[in-house]
């Protein structure tokens, strides 16, 4: 039996800012790079840009069949 995996960065909007993300399940490494310019947001004095998630590694989840 096999098991497919399907893990995903948090896109949620209180998360914090950062470059890499790795899945607690699988291991594998998610890199951020920027999509287009970004705007400054005054209610939280800091400037918001949205990022495309990049596969860098892809993890390994082994699961006994």
């Amino acid at each position: 039996m096999e098991i497919i995996h399907t893990c995903a960065p948090p896109r949620d909007e209180d998360t914090k800012a950062q470059a890499l993300w790795a899945c607690p399940a699988c291991g594998a490494i998610w890199e951020a790079a920027p999509d287009g310019p970004g705007i400054f947001d005054f209610d939280r004095s800091e400037a918001v840009t949205r990022a495309v998630w990049i596969l860098v590694e892809p993890g390994s989840l082994s699961v006994a069949s």
